[in-house]
């Protein structure tokens, strides 16, 4: 155990990560000891060794992020600290939303009701990249219709309230009030629904 404080950079954490897998003792640490380190500094390949192509490891995995994105994630560093014991935790926000839905998609995304933290994470990614696309023309052929867009909008937030609030929330940041208003009238959203920002 004490070799896996080291950093997860280097070799001698390599060796004792390999030893643990070799042995099947990865349960047999807390996941602020060997799996959460990893998550926070994306350690893809360590991760992977880690899983050891165990579909009981890659459900721990996907359950632990998806208990981290509970209530959208607005609460990761305190989780993090108090519950997890990780002493000032340092990470991007973005890139582990990246690895998150990654694992997702590969362990976890026929499962929305298990882990639904992480399906409305993937929801949030895809609004954000289609809001990029609308609003600031990401590619270089012509952006997509409003017709198109509109309606892949509309696919992933209907029926949701946070996704329907955080598309809202989006424009409002982009200070488009005239989509701001279609889309409260399209997802009936009154204007006292909506939190203050």
């Amino acid at each position: 155990k004490p070799l896996l404080i080291l950093p997860t950079n280097s070799n001698e954490y390599k060796r004792s990560l390999n030893i643990v897998v070799k042995l099947n003792y990865q349960l047999d640490f807390e996941p602020n000891e060997i799996l959460l380190p990893l998550i926070l500094n994306s350690k893809d390949h360590l991760i992977d060794v880690y899983l050891d192509d165990k579909s009981q490891y890659e459900e721990y995995l996907i359950g632990l992020l998806n208990h981290l994105y509970d209530n959208g994630g607005k609460k990761l560093q305190d989780r993090l600290s108090n519950e997890f014991k990780i002493k000032t935790p340092t990470f991007n926000k973005k890139t582990l939303s990246k690895l998150a839905v990654r694992y997702w998609n590969l362990y976890g995304n026929e499962q929305n009701d298990k882990y639904p933290n992480l399906a409305i994470l993937q929801s949030k990614r895809t609004l954000g990249y289609l809001i990029n696309v609308r609003y600031n023309g990401l590619t270089d052929e012509k952006t997509m219709s409003d017709e198109c867009w509109n309606e892949l909008v509309t696919d992933i937030v209907q029926g949701n309230d946070d996704l329907s609030e955080y598309l809202i929330e989006i424009l409002a940041d982009r200070d488009d009030i005239v989509a701001m208003k279609y889309w409260m009238a399209q997802l009936d959203r009154p204007y006292y629904s909506l939190p203050t920002w």
